[in-house]
């Protein structure tokens, strides 16, 4: 019931997987792993309801996405390494 596989293999993308993970804390991962870390395009909703959806490299947020907060509060702009820097 969850959308799992491999992108059709070409040499950039032979190693990524698109997956649905459910952490134990109750966050959850909808996008693409490479190497069983996220990265690429995905979503990370938080157990508190706040989400983050952009590009992961390395299991870590890193270039454009959006930050949103359960209360309607949003940041974009862009991360490295987890960190916001624009």
């Amino acid at each position: 019931d969850k959308p799992t596989g491999h992108y059709v293999s070409d040499n950039s993308y032979a190693s990524y997987t698109f997956q649905v993970i459910n952490y134990e804390n109750g966050d959850k991962y909808i996008g693409e792993l490479k190497n069983g870390q996220k990265h690429g395009r995905g979503l990370y909703i938080y157990e508190s309801g706040d989400a983050w959806y952009g590009r992961f490299q390395n299991d870590k947020r890193d270039g454009y996405g959006i930050y949103a907060s359960y209360s309607g509060n949003y940041s974009k702009g862009k991360w490295l390494g987890n960190t916001k820097i624009e």
